[in-house]
This record gives C-alpha cells, sequence and structure tokens, in this order.
C-alpha cells in the first residue's frame, strides 16, 4: 500500500524532469496595461513517486475527474522585494502548484513573489509597483500562517473541509517541528480591491473555527498589496517542501461562509487588532480605507478637495454590484443620493454645483453602469475589452497526468468540443442529427455507433418546432423507439415559429 503522501505525488505528477526557462520581464509605463508572462530559472525539487500508487482505485478515479480546479487566475509575479518590475500570468491552482515547488534560491531574500491582484503603473517614491494605491483588481486572497503550532496536514484537513478552490504550500522557514505556510484562494473573476478583506477574513474565520484556533492569519495576511514568497531555499538542514490543491468552489461565491467573516477579520498583533469591534467584517484593511458597501458611503463627507463624493460613490457602487447576485440598480442609485443628501457638506456656490452634478441621473447612471460594466456576472462579455494572446511557458506533464478525450458518439463528438457537420443543403444534415440525437438518448446504435445512454439538447435554427416533432417521430417510428426509450433525456429548442 502507499501512503497518503505518496498517492499525493502520484495525483499531481511531482515527479518530473529538470527544467529552465528565459526569464521575460517587463517595466510598465503610465497608462500601458500589464500584460506578460512569468519566465523563471529555477531547478527541481525531484521526488520519487511508487510507480504501484498509480494503480491504485483513489488515483485512477481522479485521473480526468471533474474535480480538478482548472480555472485559469490572473497572478502578478514579482522578482523580489523592491518590486520595480512584474510579469503576470493566467494559471490553473494546479499549474501554479508546479511553480511553487521548481522555484528555489540559495537565500530566503532571492526567492520570487506572487500576488492574486492586477496592479496599474503607479509607482511609490522608490519606483516599487506594490502598493495599495496600485492595486486595480483583486483576483484571490493569501493567507499567510506564521505561528509554527498547526501542522500543515491538519490545516490542510480544514481547507479541505471549507470546500473551496485554493493550494496550501509550505513557506521557507517551514519545518516539521515548525509548520508555517500560506492559503491561495482564487476569485470567480477579478473584483474591486475592497472585497479583499472580506474574503480573507472569511477563510481565516473558517480555519480558526475549524482548528480551535484563537490565531491563524499572520497580521500582514490583510494587507491589501502585500505579496508572498513562494519556493524553497536549497541545501536548507531538513527541508520539507509541500503544496497541494484542493478543488471546490471560488471564495466569493460561498456566502454560507460570510458567518466566520466577523471573527475572521480580527487578526491578533500584540493588543491591536485589524478591525474595531464597531464595524462589520471586512469594512477596513490595512491601507487605512473603508470597506464595504456601508462602510464605504459612511465615509462621504467633505474634505479639502472635491473626490470626497467622487470616490466612495464610484468605490460603493463596485462593492454592492460585486457582491450582489442580482443587483437593483434603481434601488442602488436611490440608496447613493440619499448617503449624498446625508453627508456633510460646505455651504458654498462652488460645491452646491458639484453635488447638484453628483445627484444628477446622468451621473449616477453613469457610475453604476461603470461598476456593472466592470464587476457584475452577469455584464456581457462581449462588450469587454479584447484580451492579448499571451505566451504561456509550457510546464512538462507526464502522459498518464493528462485527461483522455471524453468520447460520446464515436470518434466525432467530443465532450467540450465543437463539431461541425457541413454539407450542400437538402442531403439529409438534419435528418442525420436526429438520427445520432435519439442514438445517444435511448443508448442504442441506431446508426451502427454503440453509445452510452445520454441527455441531449437539439436546437433548431432553421425548422419549426412542429416540424421537429414531425422528423423526430418519424426517425424514432422508424427504429421502432417508444416513449420509455427517449424518457426526459432529449431536450428541444426551435427558434423559427411555426409559420416560417
Amino acid at each position: 500500500m502507499c501512503s497518503r503522501a505518496d498517492r499525493e505525488g502520484a495525483r499531481w505528477g511531482n515527479a518530473r524532469p529538470a527544467d529552465r526557462r528565459p526569464k521575460v520581464e517587463t517595466t510598465p509605463t503610465e497608462g500601458e496595461p500589464i500584460r506578460d508572462v512569468e519566465g523563471y530559472n529555477a531547478p527541481i525539487n525531484h521526488v520519487v513517486v511508487d510507480e504501484q500508487c498509480r494503480d491504485e482505485p483513489e488515483i485512477r478515479a481522479y485521473e480526468g475527474g471533474p474535480g480538478r480546479p482548472d480555472a485559469k487566475v490572473h497572478i502578478t509575479f514579482f522578482s523580489n522585494f523592491a518590486a520595480t518590475r512584474l510579469t503576470t500570468d493566467k494559471v490553473t491552482m494546479v499549474e501554479l502548484r508546479e511553480r511553487v515547488l521548481q522555484a528555489s534560491r540559495r537565500e530566503k531574500a532571492a526567492l520570487p513573489w506572487l500576488k492574486l491582484a492586477v496592479f496599474g503603473a503607479k509607482r511609490t517614491a522608490k519606483g516599487s509597483l506594490r502598493h495599495d494605491a496600485n492595486v486595480l483588481e483583486i483576483t484571490g486572497i493569501e493567507l499567510d500562517y506564521d505561528d509554527a503550532k498547526i501542522a500543515f496536514d491538519a490545516a490542510q484537513e480544514a481547507l479541505s473541509a471549507m470546500g473551496i478552490n485554493a493550494l496550501i504550500y509550505t513557506s521557507p522557514p517551514h519545518s516539521a517541528e515548525a509548520p508555517r505556510y500560506r492559503i491561495i484562494a482564487p476569485t470567480s473573476r477579478p473584483l474591486p480591491p475592497d472585497l479583499r478583506g472580506k474574503l480573507a477574513a472569511r477563510v481565516n474565520g473558517f480555519m480558526k473555527a475549524k482548528l480551535d484556533a484563537k490565531k491563524f492569519a499572520a497580521p500582514e495576511s490583510l494587507t491589501l498589496s502585500q505579496a508572498f514568497f513562494y519556493g524553497y531555499v536549497m541545501n536548507k538542514p531538513g527541508l520539507v517542501h509541500r503544496a497541494e490543491v484542493i478543488a471546490g468552489d471560488f471564495i466569493d461565491q460561498r456566502d454560507d461562509l460570510a458567518e466566520y467573516e466577523l471573527s475572521g477579520a480580527k487578526i491578533d498583533s500584540g493588543s491591536k487588532s485589524t478591525a474595531d469591534n464597531s464595524k462589520t467584517a471586512g469594512d477596513t484593511q490595512d491601507d487605512g480605507r473603508a470597506h464595504g458597501f456601508d462602510a464605504i458611503l459612511a465615509e462621504m463627507d467633505d474634505g479639502d478637495g472635491l473626490d470626497r463624493f467622487n470616490d466612495p460613490l464610484t468605490r460603493g457602487a463596485a462593492s454592492y454590484v460585486a457582491t450582489t447576485a442580482h443587483p437593483d440598480l434603481r434601488l442602488l442609485k436611490k440608496v447613493l443620493r440619499g448617503a449624498i443628501d446625508k453627508a456633510p457638506k460646505k455651504d458654498t456656490p462652488e460645491r452646491a454645483d458639484s453635488i447638484k452634478r453628483y445627484m444628477s441621473d446622468a451621473y449616477l447612471d453613469g457610475v453604476i453602469q461603470s461598476a456593472v460594466g466592470k464587476y457584475s456576472a452577469a455584464s456581457d462579455s462581449a462588450s469587454a475589452p479584447l484580451q492579448p494572446i499571451l505566451a504561456t511557458p509550457y510546464l512538462w506533464t507526464e502522459p498518464e497526468n493528462i485527461p483522455r478525450r471524453e468520447f460520446l458518439y464515436g470518434r466525432r463528438l467530443i465532450r467540450k468540443y465543437a463539431t461541425a457537420t457541413i454539407a450542400p443543403g437538402g442531403v439529409g444534415k438534419t435528418a442525420l442529427e436526429i438520427g445520432e440525437v435519439l442514438s445517444m438518448v435511448s443508448g442504442k446504435a441506431l446508426l451502427g455507433v454503440q453509445t452510452e445512454q445520454l441527455r441531449m439538447w437539439l436546437w433548431s435554427l432553421e425548422d419549426s418546432r412542429e416540424e421537429m416533432q414531425r422528423r423526430i417521430q418519424a426517425t424514432a417510428r422508424h427504429h421502432d423507439l417508444t416513449q420509455d426509450d427517449i424518457g426526459i433525456a432529449c431536450s428541444l429548442t426551435a427558434v423559427a415559429n411555426s409559420h416560417s
């Protein structure tokens, strides 16, 4: 029998040849989108995998199974602490795990950094791109465990119980006696930076409750722009370097975990706390700004500049749209107007004119539509800006770890692939498709191709539903099919009406 660690190694393919890739970096300029891929040059940690493990039922059931977290996530990489250069890539958690296991340096300070966020081109006085004001969107959260008490396996088990898509990996100082590790949890889509504190608190609170711990995440875990080392230090005595992927839901789609946000927002750091007890979870982060819809609008007042209304209104609308499954845009406009009306204002003609503009339909509609277009899950993806084609480094994968094609009908129809039947009009394309659909619905080899029984949805963009009924029933009669053979496994949509 294989140990659990052996099975994990076989599952994710730890054994792999050494790999070196050229390093590619970009230097962004103001107004220029930062889009590039990360290159790296690091020897790989070899792990021997017992071939016996590959034949175990657990491994066979996993390969190509539905639980593999294959969603691509935007990640920013920094080569060092100065963060004057960055690279980006869209990778799955499995691919990120490969990078974490492969990266190594002779000293910790030389290891690369990662961050689940999209950064702009604003620099600090020292030229750094990694600061809170330069975070445009988040693509996930990171938690750092540095307390050296809770074992890696215990944290992995708790994370699995949470049921979220995540990666947990050991940090450079980790050892079996003093465990230290990090948790990466991607979001379903890019979200406003305001939501990071809320989501990080959600994970931290659950881990504290599940592990019965007063403290879990380190204080820097709630810092908006905080990036984290990944990889291992070569020749370290007693080296233990691990990374495990957990399949599950995206953290922003798990509102059932909201009950943990209040406790998770409190992170012990001496006598200080990252959240004030008078505020709800996710209201504050280390950047000093309010976070969460109500908290953001509560900050609206008449500061020295004229941005004390525009910024809260813009951020508030984005927070509401991003966290509401079916946003009521009329209600949102009413709430924004109410917040403007209640906010303290200067008693000057200039301010009265600007307030009139903020209260106008044109301004509020623009703010709301901008939030919907950028952060709503239901926004039209066709209107989104075209994304550049990225050159993504190829990661060597053992053939046995590549999922097999899922053939549905002979060698012609494959799950997740689009297949087209092309021929001149009137030669029997529709008749062929109906025959194939009824074969797959009934599980019978009507046209000589044996297939398992499947659920099918037949679309007709040319014939009416009535005409399709004639043709389906004629085909069924020809092949001696009955209602019991089809049941409710076949759905039909005919776009043309019966008079066309």
